[in-house]
């Protein structure tokens, strides 16, 4: 089912609760920071590590009354079983690192294919990035992708396969301009990765980037990512090296830049940008 040295784990255990570094734009943040807070709290975003069925239920409470989309980063194969997040981790969480999103997905319907035809499935409890002590799935009643999930709770859903640790590639920066550029007015967006560190406080700051960018500083729309819960990416955290830090940094320096010329509504996309601005 998967390539040696490649190990099946648990995410997300299926337990009542939010999930790990789970937080909000409507997080109350104390007034007397110096940091522009401008255009953030009505932002309507939130962004966490992975899911499960009951911690997306309880996002989805979480959110109230806003129509909500699953904003899926990873690009790593990953599935729920009876509810249980599970992923199949290679060494650095690079197992797909190759791989399209196309063939990711493939991936997964073969992955979710095998497993309903099993009896039980054996998880790599002893493995450190393994949530719980859940060493075996017995009675398999439900195996779904991260999209049939969303959907069966009544959440939109899309993905963007991101490599952990890393900057998005520019096929996916552009993708998600034109998801933004086509957002209904009013929708909130719920972002997440595996851990809900890298790629989730990336995306989160993109998008805040997106709408704030000519009022606010590029310092204080990282700032204030990290005031809600999200990482300091330019001090490299969560990066899997120095050079992967360096890279991440540019690339939201140059995506905020980005942002702050925009005076088409994003119809430069941001390939066409950035080929001029190296």
């Amino acid at each position: 089912m998967y390539s040696k040295g490649v190990k099946l784990v648990v995410d997300n255990d299926n337990k009542i609760a939010l999930p790990k570094n789970y937080r909000s734009t409507s997080t109350k943040i104390n007034k007397q920071t110096s940091i522009n807070l401008n255009g953030l709290s009505t932002m309507n975003m939130s962004g966490s590590g992975a899911v499960s069925q009951n911690s997306l239920k309880l996002i989805k409470e979480n959110i109230g009354k806003y129509p909500t989309i699953d904003v899926d980063l990873r690009e790593e194969s990953h599935l729920f079983v009876n509810g249980i997040g599970v992923s199949w981790y290679g060494k650095k969480d690079d197992e797909n690192i190759n791989l399209t999103q196309d063939q990711v997905v493939n991936d997964e319907k073969n992955k979710l294919n095998t497993i309903k035809a099993s009896k039980e499935l054996k998880i790599n409890s002893k493995s450190k990035k393994s949530v719980g002590n859940i060493s075996k799935i017995n009675d398999i009643k439900n195996v779904q992708t991260e999209e049939q999930l969303a959907k069966s709770l009544g959440i939109g859903y899309v993905r963007f396969a991101v490599p952990d640790h890393k900057r998005p590639q520019d096929v996916e920066v552009d993708s998600f301009i034109s998801f933004i550029k086509k957002l209904p007015s009013g929708t909130w967006l719920n972002f997440h990765c595996r851990g809900g560190v890298g790629r989730t406080t990336t995306f989160m700051a993109m998008y805040d980037m997106m709408k704030n960018a000519k009022n606010v500083s590029f310092n204080d729309i990282m700032k204030r990512q990290q005031l809600i819960g999200g990482a300091n990416l330019l001090s490299g955290q969560d990066a899997s090296s120095a050079s992967d830090a360096k890279t991440r940094s540019k690339f939201l320096k140059d995506f905020y830049n980005y942002c702050y010329e925009n005076n088409d509504n994003f119809n430069t996309t941001w390939s066409q940008w950035i080929k001029t601005h190296k």
